[in-house]
């Protein structure tokens, strides 16, 4: 009997620390603005963010601005390489993270090409966009160690991005089927 208990212990255990995500953040995580905020063009934003003491050395910062979540289409780089706190591996205190911020004015008029019913290729306004923090440590043990955000979601008008598809469909039926019952 005492043989089955510590088993179904053990089974529980395992089940447990199985079944808990692991709530992991590699690379910086930003603080603020939030993921899904609304910006205004030309607005003063901080943007604040916490990275990772990866040891001492020298550590740049750079700030993407990104079409997609999948940072494949580079919108603007905000910050090409700013330098910040280094970490420190030295003392009986050792910090693991560190928190730094940058203030930046929202750009205005961001686009991205697409192409038209013609072919042509047309530029057209994007209403949202993805926010990236990457730091990059210069270390005794590692070179040009890259640790990037997750992408934050931002955008400027929050209205169109909450309509459904099925109403912006029905209120573009309404408008012509409206138009020709007045117009009769």
């Amino acid at each position: 009997m005492v043989t089955h208990c510590r088993s179904l212990l053990l089974i529980m255990a395992l089940v447990f620390a199985l079944a808990n995500p692991a709530a992991s953040q590699l690379g910086p995580a930003v603080i603020k603005p939030e993921y899904n905020s609304t910006v205004n063009p030309g607005e003063k934003i901080t943007i604040e963010y916490e990275y990772q003491n990866m040891g001492t050395g020298d550590y740049v910062v750079k700030i993407d601005l990104w079409e997609d979540s999948g940072r494949r289409t580079l919108l603007q780089n905000v910050e090409p390489g700013k330098e910040i706190e280094g970490g420190n591996s030295t003392g009986v205190q050792i910090s693991f993270n560190y928190s730094a911020t940058y203030d930046w004015k929202v750009p205005k008029g961001l686009t991205h090409k697409v192409h038209d019913i013609d072919g042509n290729e047309v530029e057209e306004s994007i209403p949202m966009f993805y926010l990236t923090v990457t730091t990059i440590a210069n270390t005794e043990y590692w070179q040009n160690l890259s640790l990037s955000s997750r992408p934050v979601r931002l955008h400027y008008n929050a209205g169109a991005l909450t309509l459904p598809a099925s109403k912006l469909l029905l209120l573009a039926l309404a408008v012509p089927v409206s138009l020709f019952y007045f117009a009769v």
